[in-house]
């Protein structure tokens, strides 16, 4: 079943959620970013790398509130140290939507980056791109993070 806002997200747009820190859907793969040069995907499954990162990194995640907290915390983990690595030189989160899963790990990197709650960290990234919205499994493991910086 579609989600009610689904149909108002144009699939191509990206948002610049902060410095060198965009999130998107998938179709943004497609899209050359000035000054992005790496890219996080957190599909279902792998589709390759955009022609034009030269980093790339891809979670295997479903969209869905039964899937294993264990491949939610590695992708969230794992998203984080791959933007601290790579956010001198852009990067790109994407999932299908840019709805769920990679807003997600934004979302997660925010909390740490700036110090923030998960619910100030949320209201940040949605004033950035206003069809953000983890599931509920996603809100549950990150509302129980705490980042010792």
């Amino acid at each position: 079943m579609k989600r009610p806002h689904q149909t108002q997200i144009k699939r191509e747009n990206y948002s610049q959620i902060m410095d060198n820190l965009y999130l998107g859907g998938i179709r943004c793969k497609k899209i050359l970013i000035e000054n992005c040069h790496s890219a996080i995907a957190i599909t279902d499954y792998d589709m390759g790398k955009p022609e034009w990162a030269d980093n790339y990194v891809h979670y295997e995640l479903c969209d869905t509130s039964t899937e294993s907290v264990e491949l939610v915390v590695n992708a969230i983990f794992g998203g984080i140290k791959f933007i601290e690595d790579n956010i001198q030189n852009g990067v790109l989160v994407y999932c299908g939507l840019g709805v769920s899963r990679s807003s997600t790990v934004v979302i997660a990197y925010i909390m740490k980056a700036l110090k923030l709650s998960y619910e100030d960290a949320f209201k940040y990234v949605q004033q950035k791109r206003t069809c953000v919205r983890p599931n509920a499994l996603f809100q549950k493991v990150l509302q129980n993070f705490r980042f010792d910086n």
